[in-house]
């Protein structure tokens, strides 16, 4: 999934994650950090602008709202990328 972010200047990136479905008021888990998806997600972006992953070997168990999140350097610094990427998968996967 292709992704790219912005940020305020002089703000400075010190973690950037995909997570799904956040419940408001609580921290949203890090994907890459979930042993359902550890294996399977691959973080392709860097800590500047781009914030596109590889999500490998899906299943309909993996149709998911999908959202950016990234934490700066700034008490205030933490963003959400809203509306999110919807994934849906249908069919059966087969290797």
């Amino acid at each position: 999934m292709s992704c790219t972010y912005k940020y305020p200047t002089g703000y400075k990136i010190k973690k950037a994650f995909w997570t799904k479905n956040p419940v408001k008021g609580k921290e949203p888990p890090d994907l890459s950090e979930d042993p359902e998806y550890s294996q399977r997600l691959q973080y392709l972006g860097d800590k500047q602008q781009n914030c596109t992953i590889r999500l490998n070997h899906v299943t309909q168990k993996d149709s998911h709202m999908y959202y950016f999140r990234f934490i700066t350097n700034k008490s205030d610094g933490k963003w959400v990328g809203h509306p999110g990427v919807s994934l849906n998968v249908t069919g059966d996967f087969h290797e």
